[in-house]
């Protein structure tokens, strides 16, 4: 009888608490729902593989994810946080830790502060590291962090592999006849937003490049007052052609053009080319690219006396996303650019070029540009000064753009705004919401690689696209 009893009392216990039980449990493994969830994951055995995990010892189990996330779906094994950036140290490609995912640098805090973030996203091999300072030894041995080179024997001493020249600390750095010869990449980035200066305390060009494949990475290449020369200049008689890529740089103060290159390869991507060519009655373009090839994007151009760019003798071109702003003189003969070309397969799109000037007379002050069957597209042309009412000369064709002129059948390809309207800019010559060129561009455009960002960097998408430089904003 006692034994019954106690089976009674069971039943009813069981029975209590089935009854308490109305819903099923949201977050259980057993619901069809949540059957791809991390923590519903099963192995052979029929069990789950982990529980949410509270810190990285509890992803010991999950080597390419050994970082827990507690923050993501209550606590969850990922390949990286901010604080647990073991994986991505591994490796010199993916140093960098976002969205729980390691992925390229973006500057050298992501190569711990004292390496080189490269163009391609991986930080630079430490051995390959030459150590500068604006003080730094001349000595044969130097480059290290303990003993950095000065610039100038930083270059010397640099070799095919061991040839990544960073800058440690902001200042300025004399490039007294510095020639370089051979492939090397310069990291002026230095400590700041700024960066470092590199300078030539004498006449003559602050570089030289006469082989290899130079890379300037930010800083600031400035003239030396009463320097009478250019900033860069560079020649090439040699296979392949000797290149120059300048990335998030400044050049301005030289007393002639900024870079005057023959027969060699120049990339400039988001830098600022300013008040060059400023020695009274010098008028050298900001850049002279003669033979070789030129590439522009995402640049400013401004208040280079001399104009902005000239290009002739054979040079090809691919202009695309920059501003072109007050360059020129009253008293110059060249005010935005002047571009001589055979090649039909030239790029000059998606910019913005105003307010240059020139004097009476001389070319056309935004657009001067020879070449049968050249057409250039997207480009908004306003406000330049020279010959009353023009713009644009010579035979190439516009189409897709917004131009302050009644174009000449010669240079009208069909389809620019016609009657021209003003683009309602901006201080900065970037345009309002209201601005007329949204949605204008031709609906042809690649909008990939050099074309897929204005100059601010956001991302052209709509086709078809806005002209100029700058994208309208949303109103």
């Amino acid at each position: 009888m006692p034994r019954l009893a106690f089976v009674v009392v069971a039943l009813a216990v069981t029975a209590a608490a089935t009854a308490g039980c109305k819903t099923d449990n949201p977050n259980s493994c057993e619901l069809a729902a949540n059957a791809g969830k991390p923590d519903c994951t099963m192995i052979d055995s029929g069990q789950p593989v982990m529980d949410k995990c509270k810190a990285a010892p509890d992803c010991a189990s999950t080597p390419a994810t050994p970082a827990c996330d507690t923050l993501k779906e209550g606590g969850t094994c990922v390949q990286c946080t901010a604080g647990d950036l073991r994986v991505c140290a591994a490796t010199a490609t993916t140093p960098r830790c976002e969205n729980d995912m390691c992925v390229a640098c973006v500057d050298d805090a992501d190569c711990g502060g004292t390496g080189v973030c490269l163009l391609d996203g991986s930080c630079a091999v430490v051995d390959n590291i030459i150590h500068a300072t604006p003080a730094g030894s001349s000595d044969d041995d130097c480059g290290t962090l303990t003993k950095p080179c000065g610039l100038t024997k930083a270059v010397a001493v640099a070799t095919s592999q061991k040839n990544i020249i960073k800058l440690d600390s902001d200042g300025t750095y004399n490039a007294d006849n510095v020639t370089i010869t051979k492939t090397v990449t310069i990291d002026a980035r230095g400590a700041t937003a700024g960066g470092a200066i590199i300078k030539r305390s004498n006449n003559g060009p602050i570089l030289t490049i006469t082989g290899g494949a130079t890379t300037i990475l930010g800083g600031m290449v400035q003239g030396s007052v009463n320097g009478n020369a250019d900033g860069i200049v560079c020649t090439s008689n040699a296979s392949p052609t000797t290149s120059i890529t300048i990335v998030g740089s400044v050049i301005t103060g030289n007393e002639r053009s900024a870079i005057n290159s023959d027969t060699c390869a120049l990339n400039i991507v988001k830098t600022t080319i300013s008040s060059n060519s400023h020695r009274q009655n010098q008028y050298s373009p900001a850049i002279t690219s003669s033979n070789g090839s030129l590439t522009v994007s995402q640049s400013l151009f401004t208040m280079n006396q001399g104009g902005a760019i000239s290009v002739s003798n054979g040079a090809t071109f691919t202009i695309v996303g920059n501003v072109f702003s007050i360059n020129g003189d009253g008293a110059g003969p060249l005010g935005g650019m002047s571009l001589v070309t055979t090649s039909t397969s030239n790029r000059l799109e998606f910019n913005t070029i105003v307010n240059n000037v020139v004097q009476l007379g001389a070319s056309a002050p935004g657009v001067h540009c020879l070449s049968t069957d050249f057409v250039a597209r997207n480009n908004i042309i306003w406000g330049n000064v020279g010959a009353a009412g023009i713009q644009v000369d010579g035979n190439c064709k516009h189409d897709y753009s917004d131009i302050q002129q009644t174009l000449l059948p010669a240079n009208d390809n069909g389809n620019n705004l016609t009657p021209s309207q003003d683009p309602l800019f901006n201080a900065d010559f970037s345009v309002q919401a209201t601005s007329p060129v949204r949605g204008r561009a031709d609906p042809g455009s690649s909008l990939t690689g050099i074309a897929s960002h204005d100059i601010a960097g956001k991302p052209r998408t709509a086709v078809p696209s806005d002209i100029g430089a700058y994208l309208v904003p949303a109103q």
